[in-house]
């Protein structure tokens, strides 16, 4: 299954209402998860993703799959 990315990615949600739940969440995780969602909103690549939050693409293409 695909993961869009850009404004193709979670579509109901803009950069800044993702930037919004990232200031206010307070679970370590959760923010970790919506930095990379920030990111795939922004058009990066999953490798690069996972270069910036030292996780393996598989499991950051995993955590936002979830998030459709």
């Amino acid at each position: 299954m695909n993961v869009p990315s850009g404004d193709a990615f979670l579509p109901e949600y803009t950069l800044e209402d993702l930037n919004d739940l990232y200031r206010i969440e307070k679970d370590p995780e959760a923010k970790i998860r919506l930095l990379a969602a920030i990111y795939r909103k922004e058009g990066m690549k999953f490798g690069k993703i996972g270069g910036q939050l030292k996780y393996p693409p598989t499991t950051l293409r995993r955590w936002l799959r979830r998030l459709k």
